[in-house]
């Protein structure tokens, strides 16, 4: 006996390609993490946390929340504390969308997108970045093709992932701001992810205060080094934010989590020098080595690259032989191997393996 939801029964759950990947011994190049471990001055106040911090209380989230609302120059009302910018998407989705409404999610992009539309039962425009070959290869945000189609179907969403998991493309703020502007006549919400901004240094924070239709997702799981402690935070309206609260779930961001955002927030120059040697040492590296080495590679602006290879899952395979993990992609025929950027040292060695495979 099956009793869920029909369209649920059609889905498929996500599920990550590799099982107990905290235990492999190597670099782990493929889920974009940072890639070394956090500094003493982080981990310290976190350990002593688990000490102190009263477990059996309930958490409270007003000073992690201010924290975020200085960083990022807005308000406290208009950020939302998430358990990771997934659980951020699936409540915007929640929120905002009807069944049978239909949203813009651009292809290839983050699969998050997709799921938390298909389990609201939306109606989904896939409309596919548009591939450049010359002079430098990279994946183009289709706007011509998203005004158009935000013109003449009622779109209740349009995702803007910049810069673009997986292909790299950083969206323009003169894009974005289009989109916004045609949205206000259409009643359309835009959603931009910004998980990558600390690497891109672009953000579309500034137009909060002039496109009320505009509600952001950013992560500490990225430069921030937080993944396993699963933070995320929407930033949007005041009206935006006061009807996410009411379908978020209480409490979800845990006691611990909380805490780790207000040392990470007290302490950022350990992300800035992680994401200095990521975007002004190891990644100009790795691409000249693609060059030198006449591998094609996609233009990206986030500490990830996407690179073509003769076979895909051989290159994985004998990566991973080597310890080293990757990410293969599946974007159309293309054999294509999403590769996250991590220490000069790290990069070096990948470099190394990679001569000896003849991939």
């Amino acid at each position: 006996m099956n009793l869920a939801n029909s369209h649920i029964q059609k889905l498929s759950a996500y599920q990550p390609p590799l099982e107990n990947r905290s235990d492999f011994k190597g670099s782990l190049l493929d889920f974009n993490e940072r890639s070394c471990a956090l500094p003493q001055e982080i981990l310290k106040p976190l350990t002593k946390a688990l000490e102190k911090e009263g477990l059996q209380i309930y958490p409270h989230y007003c000073e992690a929340i201010q924290q975020i609302a200085k960083y990022c120059g807005v308000d406290a009302n208009q950020v939302l504390l998430c358990n990771g910018s997934d659980s951020g998407i699936s409540i915007l989705f929640r929120t905002f969308l009807q069944p049978r409404q239909c949203a813009i999610i651009p292809t290839p992009s983050f699969p998050i997108f997709m799921q938390s539309a298909n389990t609201q039962n939306t109606d989904v425009l896939n409309i596919p970045y548009q591939r450049q070959d010359y002079p430098k290869r990279k994946f183009i945000y289709p706007i011509e093709e998203i005004i158009k189609a935000m013109q003449t179907h009622k779109i209740g969403l349009v995702v803007v992932c910049t810069p673009n998991n997986p292909t790299g493309t950083l969206v323009t703020l003169k894009d974005i701001e289009r989109i916004l502007k045609q949205g206000l006549k259409t009643q359309t919400l835009v959603f931009v992810d910004e998980a990558y901004s600390e690497f891109s240094q672009v953000t579309a924070k500034h137009f909060l205060a002039t496109y009320p239709n505009l509600v952001i997702s950013r992560t500490f799981s990225k430069a921030w080094g937080l993944a396993g402690l699963r933070i995320g935070y929407l930033l949007a309206s005041q009206t935006h934010i006061s009807e996410m609260v009411k379908v978020q779930s209480p409490y979800e961001v845990n006691r611990i989590s909380a805490m780790a955002v207000k040392v990470a927030l007290q302490n950022p120059d350990y992300m800035h020098e992680y994401v200095a040697e990521v975007m002004q040492k190891a990644k100009p590296f790795t691409e000249q080595f693609f060059r030198k080495s006449e591998i094609p590679y996609f233009e990206s602006q986030a500490n990830f690259i996407l690179f073509e290879t003769r076979d895909k899952q051989r290159t994985f395979q004998f990566l991973m032989s080597k310890g080293i993990l990757v990410r293969p992609q599946h974007i159309e025929d293309m054999q294509v191997v999403r590769l996250s950027i991590g220490m000069l040292a790290e990069m070096e060695h990948f470099v190394q393996v990679y001569k000896e495979g003849n991939l």
